[in-house]
This record gives structure tokens, C-alpha cells and sequence, in this order.
């Protein structure tokens, strides 16, 4: 007899993907960004650029640990390499972040944060989500020493530095 299963509700179904709870990451981290942009800019009076780059820094940082935390929770369990992978993509991403908001904000007068918003996603949209999947986050591996516990140790080759051994 076929019993139907419940229906799981759309939140449910959406929080179970990677990509979901990492765009809610990235949404809670963009907040975080605009905000310490404005507080640069309109507070202490930093250049627009400067000020886009201290946001995304903080923005980034506030990513990184709640991509790490929540959205990939199954990637390997060592930060050094995954903060590592993080800072040399986010850098190169800051970059060019902070020239896209100088070009539009300073060269076409649209409004700081409008233009930072632009920059986000043209910057950190839908490639950064596929960098930190595959590339910082990946998942995580079956550990060495589980292999090794388990007995499928391949056996290693004999050194051998004779030409006549190594020829036959």
C-alpha cells in the first residue's frame, strides 16, 4: 500500500542546498558591508574606494565564518587552507570591487551605496558562490588516517637505484 510522504514546506526544502544558506550568508554579510561603508564614508570621511575596500573586508570576513559555519558544513574541517583559499579569492575580488565602485560612484555620480550594490553583484554574485563551493569549501574528503585505520594502505615501491635492477 503506498502511503504519501508529507510535504516538506518551501523553507525546509530551500535550507537543505548549499547554495541557499550560502546566499543567505552572503545577504547577512552584504548588510554588514553597506553598513560599514556608510560609517566610513559619511563618518569619518574615508574615499569611496577606501571605504568600499574596509567594507568588504569586514563583509568578507563575516562570510567567511558563516559560510564555514552554516552553509558548508560537510567541507573539510581544517581552516588554515580554506582561510587561505578564502583570502587569495576575496583579495583579487576587493580589487576590482573597489575600481567598479571608484568608476561608478567618482566618474559616473551615482550614489555610493547604489554603487556598491552594483559592484556586489557584478563582483560577488553567482561566480563567488561556485568559487567557494568548489574551490574554499569543497567537500570534505574521507581522512587519511581513516584509510590507514582500515588496512588500504597501498604498499609502497621499493627504491631502487640500479639501472640493470630497474631495467629488468
Amino acid at each position: 500500500m503506498w502511503t504519501p510522504t508529507p510535504k516538506r514546506s518551501l523553507w525546509a526544502r530551500l535550507s537543505d542546498g548549499w547554495a541557499s544558506r550560502s546566499l543567505a550568508v552572503g545577504a547577512v554579510a552584504t548588510l554588514v558591508d553597506v553598513c560599514v561603508l556608510l560609517v566610513c564614508v559619511r563618518l569619518l570621511h574615508f574615499a569611496n574606494p577606501l571605504g568600499a575596500a574596509v567594507g568588504v573586508t569586514v563583509g568578507s570576513t563575516v562570510a567567511f565564518f558563516g559560510n564555514r559555519i552554516f552553509a558548508f558544513r560537510d567541507a573539510e574541517k581544517e581552516m588554515a587552507p580554506q582561510l587561505i583559499r578564502f583570502a587569495a579569492t576575496i583579495s583579487v575580488g576587493i580589487a576590482v570591487h573597489a575600481s567598479l565602485v571608484h568608476v561608478l560612484a567618482d566618474l559616473f555620480a551615482v550614489p555610493v551605496v547604489l554603487a556598491k550594490l552594483i559592484a556586489d553583484l557584478a563582483v560577488f554574485g553567482l561566480g563567488q558562490l561556485f568559487l567557494l563551493r568548489y574551490l574554499v569549501f569543497p567537500e570534505a574528503k574521507e581522512p587519511k588516517w581513516l584509510k590507514r585505520v582500515s588496512g588500504v594502505v597501498p604498499e609502497r615501491k621499493k627504491d631502487v637505484r640500479d639501472s640493470a635492477a630497474r631495467a629488468a
